[in-house]
């Protein structure tokens, strides 16, 4: 079970809790600011705390983060909880950005993955993986996203709106019938248009915008676009496969 609290008054609990990074990190930054997660433990939960330092002493703004949490049970279940925000920054400032509690059960372990963007670029990242086998770093060398096996073949949904969240589940829809599972992540990011009525939809892959289209409230417009997005991200995928084979021979 994932619980949710927003407050950045959960920086004062960190000031009277122990806090344990029983994990391996996989940190990245520019422009002068840090993404950073940490981790407090108690019995067997963890909660989880996105964070993020402005190290210059200048105002940062047209921010976002995306934080995923992928959990793993000793049966191999695998289940995913996204939050997503826009903010800002004032100089030197170091901010929580969203935080949340999970219950880790016997053997199991729980992936997270941090990222900061201005506009649709990633400026900083960290990763991490928490384990409650005796609260140990777990020996493997941290990965991103992109290039782990088992987490490879997700949407990650930023939509905004209803709108947004409805392409979304009908691309997730699609694959399900192609029974395609892609050896990338796709991202939907969503901002809104000038009037606030519709807003833009933007699919991303491997850092590289796929498509970008206008939201419109009609369910056969969604449809065909669900549909005209899982054909270009397909394409993409061949064309990925076909320049990986090419570098090989040479």
């Amino acid at each position: 079970m994932i619980k949710r609290c927003g407050s950045n008054a959960i920086l004062l609990l960190l000031l009277f809790f122990h806090l344990t990074s029983f994990a391996q990190h996989e940190n990245q930054q520019s422009e002068g600011v840090t993404a950073k997660i940490k981790v407090v433990q108690k019995d067997k939960f963890a909660t989880v705390y996105a964070t993020v330092l402005n190290e210059t002493k200048t105002y940062q703004d047209n921010l976002s983060y995306s934080i995923l949490n992928l959990k793993q049970t000793q049966s191999g279940n695998l289940s995913k909880n996204v939050q997503s925000g826009l903010f800002a920054l004032d100089p030197e400032e170091n901010k929580i950005l969203s935080s949340s509690t999970v219950n880790l059960e016997s053997n199991s372990s729980l992936k997270v993955f941090l990222y900061i963007k201005r506009d649709s670029m990633t400026i900083a990242k960290d990763t991490l993986t928490i384990t409650n086998k005796t609260y140990e770093p777990q020996q493997k060398t941290a990965n991103t996203v992109s290039s782990d096996p088992v987490l490879t073949g997700l949407i990650l949904d930023n939509a905004i709106t209803k709108l947004g969240r409805d392409f979304s589940e009908k691309l997730q829809g699609v694959y399900r019938i192609n029974e395609v599972k892609f050896p990338f992540n796709t991202i939907i990011n969503e901002k809104p248009l000038f009037g606030g009525r519709n807003s833009e939809i933007e699919v991303i892959a491997d850092n590289k915008r796929i498509f970008v289209f206008n939201a419109q409230p009609n369910e056969e417009y969604l449809d065909h676009m669900a549909q005209h997005v899982f054909k270009l991200l397909n394409k993409y995928h061949k064309q990925r496969e076909f320049y990986k084979l090419r570098t090989k021979k040479f």
